[in-house]
């Protein structure tokens, strides 16, 4: 092992060795591998490619460099490497991991649906590689088996709040918005909820005919040091005037105006200007429908705004 004092000696003596046509690949795959280790990623790419050049079946420079292009978000360039890495016979839990989460990113969920199934044959304990295969049976439309997956992820690990969360939004998406409101509300209890999760339990709330239960997520939003965007306050009351929740809308409508009239534009200002008589009357009218509102639409726009895949 070499001293850490000594490792910048080293890389400078490699980089003397160096050469684009008559250095060995071993020479450029080390003094990539050293620049990794000193934190130098974009430089080591150079080196990593050189080595691949002369050498094209080296197996773990590819995987390194695939690597290297993951972690730089750059999934096109690292998707290559990683599927030659199977090629060569390199095949493990990482690497189908990898290859499905560069998929994923591609919006190919078919073929990343593939890779995650290989990749728990291998590592069949993995929650990310489970977590993967779920976000793709979810965008592909498969929400039964997506929930069944969550379920498995929840059992594994109860308090990880991005499992009842995707869980949610598949439940949302079956339209099963009491299933999905009892995740966020439990993501609620368990202290993790952030604003778009409340802002979403709220919504769910009031399509369920439950607008009182909704005014204490909104509240806490506009309560919390979190920043909100003046759009999605206004639309706050839009959603309870929308279905006629008048009373609801009186409750929130004042912190709103406290905490973001300033930051209106003109066309906000106007809509919340529009509103506010309405609700002073609140007590005149007030719709009650017979049976809980059930539009598949509204639901799936929901999950669309606050999607956490």
């Amino acid at each position: 092992m070499i001293d850490d004092n000594r490792t910048d000696e080293v890389i400078e003596e490699l980089k003397g060795e160096f050469d684009e046509i008559d250095s060995s690949p071993a020479i450029d795959f080390t003094l990539a591998n050293f620049l990794v280790q000193e934190g130098n990623m974009t430089e080591s790419i150079k080196y990593y490619v050189s080595a691949i050049r002369k050498f094209p079946d080296f197996l773990r420079a590819r995987k390194n460099l695939g690597l290297i292009y993951v972690q730089d978000g750059n999934f096109s360039e690292a998707l290559p490497h990683l599927v030659k890495c199977v090629e060569l016979g390199g095949a493990d839990g990482d690497l189908y991991g990898l290859i499905g989460y560069c998929y994923l990113n591609a919006e190919l969920y078919a073929s990343a649906l593939d890779a995650y199934r290989m990749a728990l044959i291998f590592e069949p304990n993995s929650k990310d590689w489970r977590l993967g295969k779920a976000q793709c049976l979810i965008s592909l439309e498969k929400y039964d088996d997506a929930i069944a997956m969550l379920t498995e992820l929840i059992q594994m690990d109860k308090s990880k709040k991005d499992f009842w969360l995707f869980q949610a939004n598949a439940y949302l998406a079956s339209e099963k918005s009491e299933d999905a409101a009892a995740n966020l509300f439990l993501v609620d209890l368990m202290e993790q909820a952030d604003a778009n999760s409340k802002l979403l339990l709220g919504d769910i709330y009031v399509t369920l005919e439950l607008p009182h239960l909704a005014v204490p997520q909104y509240l806490d939003v506009l309560d919390s040091d979190e920043k909100l965007p003046v759009s999605k306050a206004v639309r706050i009351v839009e959603v309870l005037a929308r279905s006629t929740n008048w009373k609801e809308a009186s409750e929130v409508s004042p912190k709103i105006k406290e905490k973001y009239a300033d930051q209106f534009s003109p066309e906000e200002a106007n809509k919340f200007d529009s509103l506010e008589p309405k609700f002073s009357s609140h007590w005149i009218v007030r719709k009650k429908p017979s049976k809980p509102w059930r539009n598949l639409s509204n639901e799936i726009r929901l999950m669309d705004e606050y999607s956490y895949y």
